[in-house]
């Protein structure tokens, strides 16, 4: 199972990854600073609240938690623009391995990666990446993608020869 970083939104393909290689952010951290009242829960043998007589906690609990997703469900502006940002980006590396001729020899550096968004809404991807071509020399290429204002669809993609 891969993990998605909270904050640079890069993919991490370890399952017990504790902090992310691209950003340096703890996951246990960022998870708890997204959402104030995470902690994760020991395993113990304690009476449920029910069994104590705490149900009025619980009520109270279930009722914050209830506004809490009414008022996240809306979203943000800011929210859409970074998920449309993230697919944007994700889309356009997808669509890089099935340009080059050799994909196992694609290497993308996550550091080169610029991202634009256009005056009417598009996203404009340059993808710094190397591959090696049909004689194996490894050559350094630019790739340029642009997709509309959601991320879901390419319009443009070439690349160009460093």
């Amino acid at each position: 199972m891969s993990i998605i970083c909270p904050r640079c939104g890069e993919l991490n393909d370890e399952d017990k990854a504790e902090q992310c290689p691209h950003c340096g952010v703890f996951y246990a951290k960022a998870r708890q600073a997204k959402n104030p009242g995470y902690q994760p829960r020991p395993a113990s043998n304690m009476p449920t609240a029910a069994a104590t007589g705490g149900g009025g906690t619980l009520l109270i609990g279930i009722v914050v938690v209830a506004i809490f997703a009414m008022s996240d469900c809306g979203g943000s502006s800011d929210t859409h623009t970074v998920s449309a940002e993230r697919q944007a980006r994700d889309l356009c590396r997808e669509q890089l391995r099935y340009h080059v001729r050799h994909p196992s020899t694609l290497s993308v550096s996550a550091f080169g990666i610029t991202q634009t968004t256009l005056n009417n809404g598009n996203h404009l991807i340059r993808i710094p990446f190397s591959a090696s071509n049909s004689f194996g020399v490894e050559l350094d290429y630019n790739a340029r993608c642009q997709t509309n204002r959601q991320g879901t669809e390419i319009i443009g993609f070439n690349t160009v020869e460093r």
